[in-house]
């Protein structure tokens, strides 16, 4: 499995999305808002890619991970 980002909290999604992508389609920065929203649905929107958003699994840890998937290799 490729990933675009590996194991990023909230703050570091939206500082990806930010620097990799020109802004959102209302012509705005991303917020962690936006990115919540993104983590609830699982996906990032289909004009990013709709690329899968997973939570990473760890045991004595409170702070929450996710993983994003590349979906390129999808057929």
């Amino acid at each position: 499995m490729k990933y675009l980002l590996k194991n990023a909290n909230l703050t570091g999604i939206t500082k990806f999305l930010n620097d990799n992508f020109s802004k959102k389609d209302s012509n705005e920065r991303f917020n962690p808002r936006d990115v919540l929203g993104y983590i609830n649905r699982g996906k990032l929107p289909e004009y990013l890619g709709g690329n899968k958003i997973v939570e990473v699994e760890q045991q004595n840890c409170s702070v929450k991970l996710y993983n994003i998937q590349n979906n390129e290799n999808e057929l």
